[in-house]
């Protein structure tokens, strides 16, 4: 009985062993094959083939969705041409969009861009988060989403998007943009509008808005920094970053730099009625009395003049694109 039991055990491993090794020689063989189809120029190609007609069929469902283009009128603006657009449409549009083709950056962007005019803040923000990770040097898809955090208030989120974005280089989303074939739509409506002119705009943008998060969370020293870095890349042009330059040496106490840059604030725009104000204020500081009472009235008859009081027309809403 014993001998049997013994032998019984010894014929149950053998047979174990025998699976075991023709299941192992079945996946060998399975593997074998799917190399040799890969390796095979033949199979490839076919396979190649088969994946571009499916991205043809994909683009010709997309040109039927494509909502109709009417702009004609050349007297409008690009962000006019844009707001007599249907924005449910474009909605639904750039939708299918990024479920057709969910690996292209600006096909999420887009989709953000119209989610938020619409009102759907936080799906838009999703969707620009989408756009970053797939096209982290792309100054727009930052400089957007940066944009809704600063409209929000959630001036540390803002701070970390826009020191992203200014970091980009323009050359990368010029050629996005004008490659793409997700972008030649929009590029049709807005007909092309100064394209390289509006990126110079958006990174002279962006820098306010770090300086303004920087303002508005008592941060005065990155304030001055992004301030002065302004006032060296847009030598011609950086007339606002004097006076916050100003602004920021003030809040830090130390007022004979900000009498310097608000002097040449002014200088830069005798109409600037904060430059003027803050110019006086830390004149008074220095302990000049009489020129910064004159100063002062200077500024508070501009603030009258203009209908304003300070930082009103200071108070800066960034475009989202």
């Amino acid at each position: 009985m014993k001998k049997q039991l013994f032998f019984l055990r010894w014929v149950a491993i053998g047979c174990a062993g025998i699976f075991i090794l023709l299941a192992t020689s079945i996946i060998v063989h399975k593997d074998g094959i799917k190399k040799r189809l890969r390796n095979n120029f033949l199979i490839s190609h076919i396979l190649k083939e088969r994946e571009r007609v499916k991205y043809k069929a994909k683009l010709k469902i997309l040109n039927l969705w494509m909502p109709e283009i009417n702009n004609s009128d050349d007297s409008l603006t690009a962000r006019q041409r844009i707001d007599q657009l249907n924005g449910m449409e474009y909605l639904e549009y750039y939708r299918k969009v990024v479920e057709f083709m969910p690996w292209l950056a600006e096909a999420h962007a887009l989709l953000g861009f119209w989610q938020y005019r619409q009102g759907q803040g936080e799906e838009a923000i999703s969707s620009y988060q989408k756009a970053i990770y797939l096209g982290p040097n792309i100054f727009w898809f930052q400089y957007n989403l940066g944009g809704i955090y600063f409209r929000g208030g959630q001036y540390e989120k803002a701070i970390e998007l826009l020191r992203g974005a200014v970091a980009t280089h323009p050359t990368e989303t010029l050629k996005l943009t004008v490659s793409s074939k997700i972008y030649q739509q929009m590029l049709s409506v807005t007909k092309g509008d100064a394209l390289e002119e509006g990126l110079k705009d958006g990174y002279h943008d962006a820098r306010i808005l770090l300086i303004l998060s920087h303002y508005y969370t008592k941060r005065f020293s990155p304030m001055l920094f992004y301030a002065i870095e302004g006032m060296k890349l847009e030598a011609d042009e950086g007339d606002d970053f004097y006076f916050y330059a100003g602004l920021a040496c003030y809040e830090l106490k130390e007022f004979a730099k900000a009498a310097f840059f608000l002097q040449e604030g002014v200088k830069r725009n005798q109409n600037d009625a904060d430059a003027t104000h803050y110019w006086g204020l830390s004149l008074q500081a220095l302990g000049h009395e009489g020129v910064s009472e004159k100063i002062l009235q200077r500024a508070a008859i501009l603030y009258s003049q203009q209908g304003t009081s300070f930082m009103q027309d200071n108070a800066f809403q960034p475009r989202i694109f």
